[in-house]
């Protein structure tokens, strides 16, 4: 991924339309070279992609406690990498969440 440009941040701006009354957000992700990507999500949208944002972040954390204990047991990279694939596919299977 050398071609990948860095994501800097996400901007949301809060509107309201002016033809229904309805309230939405304006999300437009920001890259290191300045480039800008925008687009228009509703309130409960936004609620459901920040509630999976969260929940990725703590799998992440998660996982990589994990993980670092099973190096401190001695255990091989190659089997620990392999406990948190299995670990991740579990989660999304039980859970439907955060792999």
């Amino acid at each position: 991924m050398s071609d990948a440009r860095q994501l800097d941040g996400l901007e949301i701006t809060s509107g309201v339309s002016a033809s229904t009354g309805e309230g939405f957000l304006i999300v437009e992700a920001v890259l290191s070279d300045g480039a800008r990507a925008a687009g228009q999500m509703s309130p409960a949208e936004v609620r459901m992609t920040a509630l999976g944002w969260l929940a990725a972040a703590e799998a992440a954390e998660s996982d990589a406690m994990v993980h670092a204990e099973m190096k401190e047991a001695g255990l091989p990279n190659k089997t620990a990498d392999g406990f948190i694939r299995a670990l991740r596919t579990r989660r999304a299977k039980d859970f439907g969440g955060a792999t």
